[in-house]
């Protein structure tokens, strides 16, 4: 074998590899509402829906007497593990740009249960320490800088009605992660006003 052709396959072995790793192990289905007061954003509303097999690793954890059911005592138990002893843990997955600026926030209202179909389901709200004014362009968005979590966000973002508003979702090409292999969708958000 020449040298090139073993430079090319290291090449090629070495980017296989990566591309091979780069794939989620976890999704979580994502649904967005915008929070608002007056001409202001004052947050999100959020809902993380697992997927199955994640929901099932997650109940066998978190389901501390061992009878197959998250009762309340765990799901507080949960709620204050992640949402309130542990927030920063989930800071890098969530990416908020008001007319371009970053803001501060915490978390209010954490809920988690498993639904009838047995999959995880988080619910809560992101309070922005400082509101933003509606008029402008947002971008927000929900993605795990490793891959290894994969937040599917809902083509339906539910905007405030008082305001006009366009939106898309759509690969965000200032934000490269994995290695610059993935580029993770943003709601790209247009707002003229109430």
């Amino acid at each position: 074998m020449s040298i090139t052709t073993q430079f090319l396959f290291l090449f090629l072995f070495t980017f296989s590899a990566q591309v091979a790793q780069a794939h989620p192990h976890i999704w979580a289905y994502t649904d967005v509402e915008i929070l608002t007061d007056s001409n202001q954003i004052t947050g999100l509303k959020v809902l993380w829906k697992f997927d199955e097999l994640y929901s099932v690793a997650f109940l066998q954890d978190a389901d501390l007497n061992k009878n197959m059911k998250l009762e309340k005592s765990e799901t507080e138990y949960a709620i204050q593990t992640v949402f309130k002893e542990n927030p920063e843990s989930l800071f890098p997955f969530i990416y908020l740009r008001f007319n371009g600026k970053t803001h501060t926030f915490k978390f209010q209202n954490p809920t988690i249960w498993m639904a009838e179909d047995e999959t995880l389901h988080y619910q809560f709200s992101i309070i922005l320490d400082q509101p933003a004014p509606i008029n402008g362009t947002h971008d927000i968005g929900f993605f795990d800088p490793e891959f290894y979590i994969s937040f599917e966000q809902s083509y339906d973002l539910t905007l405030p009605q008082h305001a006009i508003c366009k939106y898309e979702l759509e690969e965000n090409k200032n934000i490269s992660i994995y290695g610059g292999l993935v580029n993770p969708e943003t709601y790209k958000i247009n707002c003229a006003g109430a």
